[in-house]
């Protein structure tokens, strides 16, 4: 190839990264459902050139966080370079430890791992603990050479129990110095002798690796495969994902909610056309998705270690053991106690909590409008509803999977219920659905009487964490407007809980609990009748392990669920 040739070829190719085009948005509605809700299909026709984002669609560019073009700053040290990049998100506000760690992983040599057996646990001060008071104790994080580490995040959770007891105990706060150290804060509210037990779950080695593997607005080592059919009425097949940072406009399809600005993309298909997406399959690369390897996450060494115990004694104080908490208020961190377990049952900080009976459950739901939205977690809450007042099922969609919407209803006491699923992307063969934002929007009777079940994450912890903030920041708009539009409806955000780790998707509990977080905080900013269904403590101490907790627990977190539908 010649020199005028080959500025002939770069002279095009630069010119096509700077065009700007026009979308032409068509609707179809995708399915109208009794009681005055309908959906509409947020999917736009997009003609074949790529679409040019307005400033209310465009994506920050911190949102892009994975390997974009830009990328490589320090060519001789990539890795540190991509810590850099990460250190530049808008997701790391939140963890100003995680960016410490980060800063000092950047600064210094390679960060050294905690080693569980060389931790430490020491109670601040020795003295007679009383019921109503509240423990101190410091965790100490030692490296292999016991020598006490410089930095924080390493991931560990305290819980307090009575001896010889395994489901009463109470969650205990714990705050990273970013030194080494760690403070615990844990409520006391029983009496006796008690244990004080530390787990490590991650080292603060492990969370790094975690914070750089799942750092791309490009979901890891997993691909939509989408349908959709062309102008010739052929069906064609391309990759979709939120998005494909190392690829240029001119190469995508973007599918971006114009009503929101949920960010979309698909690959072009090889007709070039941008055509309504159909059907979708996961397809993700098993073998690189299973890194969990001898290195990082090793059972029992590095990974889920018990890190020390304290025993200590409680005396019973004279006065009645209160921590009471403000109703509509939640603590930004997830493992402060909302509550605990006592003779097997959950005592919490807000409410007197409701005793769970079917005769109970009826009353709480007579005469209302109840939506939950969002994951399987939440249509798991739906089914347990459903079944326990007998009720059947009217979907709108044969074939949908698991994902399909649903409608219910009892006539004779006047209750309707609906579970509408998250809107891209969410690990579903089969249809594709509108976004929770757009769901909300039509959302047409409200008031008193209508309730609003709302959850999201499971599905993100594959992403960049910016990823999930974008989706909960614009979902809590459209929660605000359906406040502000239906004034006296009831919003429940249902909050993550614990699981132990389910790879290769739901990589380990520290992710949920970074989602958490970041939810927490951004439905903070809601005005109006919002409750936050606080599970995380609830099922950390009640030792649940599933993301689907069993039906004895989901019975426990359904008498909860009453106390705030009620």
């Amino acid at each position: 190839m010649t020199v005028d040739r080959r500025f002939q070829v770069s002279c095009v190719s630069t010119g096509l990264l700077v065009l700007l085009y026009v979308v032409y948005v068509n609707w179809t509605d995708i399915h109208v459902v009794h009681e005055g809700f309908k959906v509409v299909r947020p999917w736009p026709v997009v003609t074949n050139v790529p679409v040019k984002l307005t400033d209310a669609h465009s994506v920050r560019e911190d949102f892009t966080v994975g390997k974009p073009r830009s990328l490589m700053t320090y060519e001789d040290n990539p890795r540190k370079s991509l810590y850099n990049k990460i250190l530049k998100t808008e997701w790391i506000r939140y963890f100003p430890h995680l960016a410490d760690m980060m800063s000092k992983a950047i600064s210094g040599p390679e960060l050294k791992s905690t080693i569980a057996e060389n931790v430490e646990v020491r109670l601040d001060l020795i003295r007679v603990l009383r019921t109503g008071e509240t423990l101190g104790a410091t965790i100490i994080a030692k490296d292999e050479n016991g020598t006490q580490q410089s930095h924080g995040g390493d991931f560990f959770w305290a819980i307090l129990r009575p001896v010889n007891k395994s489901i009463d105990g109470v969650s205990c706060a714990v705050v990273d110095n970013s030194d080494g150290t760690y403070d615990i804060k844990c409520i006391l509210p029983f009496s006796g002798a008690a244990e004080l037990r530390v787990t490590m779950l991650h080292p603060s080695r492990s969370v790094l690796e975690m914070m750089t593997k799942y750092s791309s607005s490009h979901e890891y080592e997993v691909i939509m495969k989408t349908e959709m059919r062309n102008s010739k009425n052929r069906h064609e097949y391309t990759d979709c994902s939120i998005d494909f940072p190392d690829k240029s406009p001119s190469e995508l399809c973007n599918y971006t909610n114009p009503t929101h600005g949920e960010r979309y993309t698909c690959l072009k298909p090889p007709s070039g056309e941008c055509n309504p997406l159909l059907r979708q399959t996961m397809q993700p690369h098993m073998d690189k998705l299973r890194f969990w390897d001898d290195r990082y996450f090793v059972k029992n060494s590095n990974y889920q270690v018990p890190a020390g115990s304290v025993k200590v004694n409680v005396v019973s104080s004279s006065s009645v053991v209160k921590y009471p908490l403000v109703k509509g208020e939640w603590s930004s961190q997830p493992m402060e106690a909302s509550g605990w377990f006592l003779d097997s049952k959950w005592v919490s900080r807000t409410f007197q909590v409701e005793n769970y009976s079917t005769g109970r459950l009826l009353e709480c739901f007579r005469d209302k409008d109840v939506y939950f939205l969002g994951d399987s977690t939440v249509r798991q809450l739906y089914f347990y509803v459903r079944d326990a007042l007998g009720l059947k099922d009217r979907t709108n969609a044969p074939g949908g999977g698991w994902s399909q919407p649903r409608d219910t209803s009892l006539k004779t006491d006047n209750i309707t219920m609906h579970f509408r699923p998250p809107g891209p992307s969410f690990h579903n063969n089969g249809n594709i659905w509108p976004f929770l934002s757009d769901v909300l929007d039509h959302v047409t009777f409200g008031g008193k009487g209508t309730v609003i079940i709302v959850t999201g994450g499971i599905h993100f912890e594959l992403f960049s964490p910016d990823v999930f903030l974008d989706r909960i920041t614009r979902i809590s708009e459209a929660l605000r407007s359906l406040l502000q539009r239906l004034p006296g409806s009831k919003v429940i955000v249902k909050g993550l809980h614990y699981h132990e780790p389910r790879p290769p998707f739901v990589v380990s509990p520290w992710k949920t609990h970074l989602l958490e977080v970041i939810m927490r905080n951004v439905i903070r900013g809601i005005e109006g009748d919002v409750s936050y269904f606080e599970m995380w403590d609830f099922m950390l101490v009640r030792g649940n392990r599933l993301v689907h907790p069993e039906d004895n627990m989901l019975r426990d977190a359904v008498g909860v669920l009453l106390s705030y539908v009620c």
